[in-house]
């Protein structure tokens, strides 16, 4: 299962105002590992994904989608499967806001084989 490739912390992960978080994954994964990782993502993202036409860079944006989400989740608490997200005009996600204001706000940065995910408070 994901558990044996991706350890939580045994506390909640939080943010203070003025923080942010950069996270960094090794992409190149065993194809095993890889789908894994694909049964977390939504059926919408799976779609997306088959749209690619190189292999290597649907597998890695794949890799790198539910990195994001197992991320998210430690700081939502929610399982990496149950978040939802919002699309704006230029279809780039968010988590959906409180209040117009966002609980986590993030950017998906994927160069090569190590994406960084930068993540901060509203």
């Amino acid at each position: 299962m994901i558990e044996n490739l991706w350890q939580k912390p045994i506390t909640p992960l939080q943010l203070t105002e003025h923080e942010v978080h950069i996270w960094r994954a090794q992409l190149n994964i065993s194809p095993e590992a890889r789908s894994r990782f694909q049964r977390i993502l939504s059926p919408e993202e799976n779609a997306k994904a088959q749209r690619f036409y190189f292999e290597r860079d649907r597998q890695y944006w794949m890799v790198a989608h539910s990195i994001l989400r197992m991320l998210l989740s430690l700081y939502t608490q929610q399982a990496p499967q149950e978040i939802t997200f919002q699309v704006n005009a230029y279809g780039k996600p968010s988590l959906p806001t409180i209040d117009h204001q966002p609980l986590l706000q993030f950017r998906d940065s994927q160069k090569l084989n190590y994406p960084r995910s930068p993540l901060s408070k509203g």
